[in-house]
């Protein structure tokens, strides 16, 4: 038998517009949008959840979204207060 849960999803993305679509690459015909990585993450879950009725899923975007400009997290001072 099968484990439903806990699995790991690996999507497919492409840049579209100022966001990006993705899709499972077991699906890849279901196709989602989003801004940023936070949300295609939460809408892949969501399809993995209901294509396979995993809720404890994680998705593995291949490759990985490029950061954004924006992105200082190495610089940013709260990251390491103690």
């Amino acid at each position: 038998m099968e484990n439903t849960e806990g699995n790991t999803y690996e999507a497919g993305w492409k840049k579209q517009g100022k966001g990006f679509v993705a899709w499972l690459k077991k699906l890849p015909k279901v196709k989602v949008t989003g801004s940023t990585e936070d949300e295609l993450k939460e809408q892949l879950w969501e399809t993995a959840l209901c294509h396979f009725g995993d809720g404890e899923g994680c998705i593995e975007l291949i490759p990985p979204l490029p950061a954004p400009k924006s992105s200082n997290y190495y610089f940013t001072p709260q990251w390491f207060e103690l």
